[in-house]
């Protein structure tokens, strides 16, 4: 329990045992009330009205006639009370889960379905349920000219994971033969990576791992038609040119992703220079604070200043985030003076080395940039009009997202949360910065804004806003997949757990499982 698994759990336990009762056992307990005193006061009128009854022969004394009529009244209390309630709720919501499974939306808790329908806020995820998931590279930026900085934007076509599906619009076998930063950026997109392309048994090309990882795999594969030294694909390898770039280099370590550095990286030996190199690729808003050159055409570093790096972020703006990308910077850092005295060839020595995590923050320090990405993750196309109808019926839908700002309110006005720019002031907030600002200040925006977007949140966040919107007596609807998400889905009042990407853990801790991870399976589980 004193691992990080174990604080998850603790949050579990905790968010169960200070859950509060759905709608429907506060309807059943406030009917019981009711129904108690109701009663009550009826027996009491019936038994006080047959007064002059109590004198009757028949009964013998007055005594026994009071007795005889206080057994009518409890009798009639006994009728009155509906035994039949229970089994008929059970019924009725066991009868609305075979329908809604037909929906894709599988009932875990029976008293679910009735929490659902009561549902006035439903927080989103936004990867692979209000999008796709179905990530691809579709366009690229590599940064050039020794005099004035200017950069080249390329667009890339196709978003299957079929290798062979697209190509790079404007470009040609020269053009690759001269952009050593194109090179390189497809070696760290390859060797960065922990996914596989694969094909499956019915001839479609797939991802094993992260589909963000996966796009660049398929990106570094479409690069092979342009380069004149890769002799041709191996048969059924969907994976051979990502091979053949890495060849020159061995593996060493990864520095795996982590929420606070925003970045992955891993340590690699150049075999033919026979030293350690270091290839990251992560958040550009932070690792272009940690780069102080930029990789030239040449493949040549150039320093660079701080107006050149404010054109670098006005182009990832214009081009990547205002139009819904995902944005990744690719780095490289070939002067490692860190691991000076280092047995880098030691995977033990390394495990040990990068155990202080200031280690691996110094590590990624003084980064040479050498291209930006930009995947597509695009919007499910039903999404639009399950968002219009949950504001037809009085339901506010807030987006929680790990992409930045500009990004999630791009895909925010896309899907139909956002309808303006002029909501987006109000209605758009970076969730450390909104969780910065005094609790008051939270409610009160969360009580006066409609549909809002949370951007570079992290799975904590879910659970401290599920509390604050609580607070305000809404009922919550909470969307996760991860192991970190559990606690928020315990916490709601409905947890949905995705059924596809979702781990068990998140549907062990969820009210309702989505089979289809698609947002418009909750809004119709809801109708429903």
């Amino acid at each position: 329990m004193n691992t990080e698994l174990g604080n998850i759990q603790k949050e579990v336990d905790d968010s169960k045992e200070h859950g509060s009762k759905s709608p429907l056992e506060q309807k059943l307990d406030e009917f019981g009330r009711y129904l108690t005193w109701i009663i009550g006061a009826i027996c009491i009128i019936v038994w006080v009205i047959n007064y002059k009854n109590f004198y009757d022969e028949v009964h013998g004394t007055f005594f026994n006639g009071m007795i005889y009529y206080f057994k009518i009244s409890v009798a009639l209390a006994v009728a009155a009370i509906p035994e039949g309630l229970p089994a008929v709720i059970t019924t009725c919501f066991a009868l609305g889960s075979i329908r809604m499974s037909k929906n894709n939306a599988i009932v875990r808790k029976l008293d679910a379905i009735e929490t659902l329908g009561c549902t006035t806020v439903i927080c989103s995820d936004k990867t692979g349920t209000l999008t796709t998931n179905n990530m691809s590279v579709i366009k690229f930026m590599l940064v050039d000219n020794e005099h004035s900085i200017s950069s080249v934007i390329k667009e890339v076509t196709g978003t299957s994971f079929k290798p062979s599906d697209g190509a790079i619009k404007g470009f040609d076998k020269r053009d690759f033969e001269e952009s050593t930063n194109l090179r390189l950026t497809a070696l760290c997109s390859s060797m960065c990576n922990l996914s596989k392309i694969f094909v499956a048994e019915d001839n479609q090309y797939q991802i094993k791992g992260s589909p963000t990882e996966g796009a660049l795999k398929v990106f570094v594969e479409k690069l092979q038609q342009y380069d004149s030294s890769f002799r041709g694909v191996e048969k059924n390898d969907p994976m051979s040119y990502n091979k053949f770039i890495a060849a020159e280099y061995q593996h060493l370590y990864t520095l795996e992703f982590d929420r606070d550095r925003k970045a992955m990286s891993v340590l690699v030996l150049d075999v033919k220079r026979d030293r350690p190199v270091l290839l990251t690729k992560g958040a550009p808003e932070i690792l272009l604070n940690q780069c102080n050159t930029y990789c030239m055409k040449s493949g040549k570093p150039a320093e660079f200043s701080r107006v050149s790096k404010e054109h670098i972020v006005d182009q990832i703006k214009d081009e990547f985030t205002d139009k819904a990308l995902r944005t990744l910077a690719i780095c490289i850092q070939e002067n490692l003076p860190s691991l000076k005295g280092v047995d880098y060839r030691d995977k033990n020595t390394l495990k040990a080395f990068f155990k202080d995590p200031e280690r691996i923050r110094e590590l990624e320090q003084n980064l040479c940039l050498v291209g930006i990405l930009g995947i597509i993750d695009p919007p499910r196309r039903e999404v639009k009009d399950a968002i219009f109808t949950c504001q037809d019926a009085g339901i506010r839908v807030i987006m929680i997202t790990g992409d930045n700002k500009n990004t999630a309110e791009a895909i925010g006005k896309d899907v139909g949360i956002i309808e303006n720019n002029n909501d987006l002031k109000v209605s758009s907030y970076v969730t450390s910065e909104f969780f910065k600002l005094p609790e008051e200040r939270q409610k009160e925006i969360l009580r006066n804004t409609n549909n809002m977007i949370f951007s570079r949140s992290e799975p904590k966040h879910k659970k401290l806003l599920v509390r604050l919107l609580k607070d305000l007596k809404y009922i919550v609807a909470m969307t996760g997949d991860g192991v970190n998400d559990a606690p928020a889905l315990a916490e709601a009042h409905i947890g949905v757990a995705m059924g596809i990407a979702g781990t068990d853990v998140a549907k062990a801790a969820s009210h309702l499982i989505l089979a289809d991870d698609n947002f418009a399976t909750i809004v119709k589980a809801i109708e429903e």
